[in-house]
């Protein structure tokens, strides 16, 4: 578990994007109940959490509120916190991503940077013999960080879009999901070991 945020501090945030969302903590625990079909939730316990009088909920819970209020940056804490993902990192502050138009400068920036950092990869790839121990040197470390970089330069652009614009994250993730099956591409069953 990643330590940035603590429990404190989630709760907090679970707090602010209720109160954000415009939510009473009885409707909150409805629209939770009908995600999630979690008996425990109800007006008593949605304060319970945010005072500190029960432990925080479980994962699931945990973004369907995140979901709910439309807190896109709590999602990105607790993936990051409870190690979701690999690739889960702390979001960029909210202040930074309200524009579209600056994060759209933002993420030109990145996308070059990145860019001009690809022929560092593809050097220390092709330097890398086969069977023996890669070592990164700080040319590569500094170049993977480009790439990362886009990481939250991408939901930045997406959240203001939705913030600014009012642009339907969801949509996007499904017509995306959509493109990338009837294209093959996505991952959908296990697969075996692959060759290369």
């Amino acid at each position: 578990m990643n330590t940035l945020y603590n429990e404190n501090d989630v709760r907090k945030m679970l707090k602010q994007a209720r109160e954000n969302a415009e939510l009473y903590q009885s409707t909150l625990a409805d629209i939770l109940y009908n995600e999630t079909k979690m008996g425990i939730c109800d007006q008593s316990y949605i304060s319970a959490v945010e005072r500190g009088a029960k432990p925080l909920p479980n994962i699931q819970l945990l973004c369907a509120w995140a979901r709910v209020t439309k807190d896109f940056e709590l999602l990105e804490i607790i993936s990051y916190r409870w190690n979701l993902s690999p690739v889960a990192m702390p979001p960029i502050r909210r202040e930074f991503n309200s524009r579209f138009s600056n994060t759209l400068l933002n993420m030109q920036e990145q996308i070059q940077e990145a860019a001009a950092d690809i022929h560092i990869l593809e050097r220390a790839y092709n330097n890398h013999l086969p069977g023996g121990a890669f070592e990164a040197d700080t040319d590569f470390v500094r170049a993977v960080g480009s790439l990362v970089d886009l990481i939250p330069a991408v939901h930045s652009v997406l959240y203001a879009a939705s913030r600014d614009l009012g642009y339907d994250i969801q949509e996007v993730q499904e017509l995306w999901t959509k493109q990338q099956r009837v294209s093959n591409r996505l991952q959908t069953k296990p697969q075996g070991e692959v060759v290369s």
